[in-house]
């Protein structure tokens, strides 16, 4: 079974009305555009896009090398789903989403915390086996 896992943690400032994106957003719950907008760039299979977004909006604190998720899913994702998000009192939010391609599926784990306008990326996971993935929810 191929199995690969990417993880960081860092201060990344998404300001709450960042560029519109398609992504696929909670039902029922909040929405992140800046968080849609990385998870379209995974639809889409931009992996350098969401990189330099990522990058960018850290000013280097947060650096992913997602070469295994490109080589793994060249052309991306089909749909993605958010199927669980777990929203506190304060802002403070955590979301996972399934990515499925006719490949297998990817799991990503997004934790973000609010400051000021915007949020705070904390800590970005990808990994095919969900359980790793699950293994950050709190």
């Amino acid at each position: 079974m191929v199995f690969r896992i990417i993880s960081a943690a860092a201060l990344l400032l998404i300001p709450a009305g960042a560029l519109f994106a398609l992504g696929c957003p909670a039902k029922d719950g909040a929405e992140f555009p800046g968080i849609e907008a990385m998870n379209q760039q995974l639809v889409d299979g931009d992996y350098a896009a969401l990189t330099a977004a990522i990058n960018a909006g850290s000013n280097g604190g947060i650096t992913l090398d997602l070469a295994s998720i490109e080589q793994l899913f060249p052309e991306g994702f089909d749909t993605c789903t958010t199927i669980a998000q777990r929203y506190y009192e304060g802002g403070m939010t955590q979301n996972l989403v399934v990515f499925r391609s006719d490949v297998g599926p990817l799991f990503v784990y997004w934790y973000l915390v609010p400051v000021g306008d915007g949020y705070v990326l904390h800590t970005v996971s990808l990994n095919t086996d969900p359980n790793p993935v699950l293994d950050h929810l709190f």
